[in-house]
């Protein structure tokens, strides 16, 4: 018995992996020019940024909610919960932040000989 709700938690965690596979594949398709040329810089600060944009609108829909949720519900937990996808769509867009600063050309001193400006 224990070894077939293993295989079940497995085989349903897979799945979920094959779906998350396939929306980026077809977010990456929709949204990124040359989605297939992988080692073009340009196209990994696309995906970067392309995953970094979808991260936020997911984590504003969840804090949305949630909210109303906690709201409706007048539970300080699911509204707290709430505050906390929030604060990860905060630190999606620092995440944005830094993919565009990588993606900055070199400038002339090597090893970083320069700071890095906003």
């Amino acid at each position: 018995m224990y070894f077939s709700c293993i295989c079940a938690t497995i085989s349903v965690k897979l799945s979920f992996e094959k779906r998350g596979y396939l929306m980026v594949t077809l977010l990456a398709k929709l949204f990124i020019r040359d989605h297939e040329n992988v080692t073009d810089p340009g196209v990994r600060q696309a995906y970067g940024i392309l995953c970094g944009i979808v991260g936020i609108c997911f984590n504003l829909i969840l804090f949305t909610t949630k909210a109303l949720a906690g709201l409706f519900s007048h539970s300080i937990a699911i509204t707290a919960d709430a505050f906390n996808n929030l604060s990860d769509a905060a630190s999606s867009i620092i995440t944005l932040v830094g993919f565009r600063m990588a993606g900055q050309k070199a400038g002339s001193a090597p090893y970083g000989g320069t700071e890095a400006g906003l």
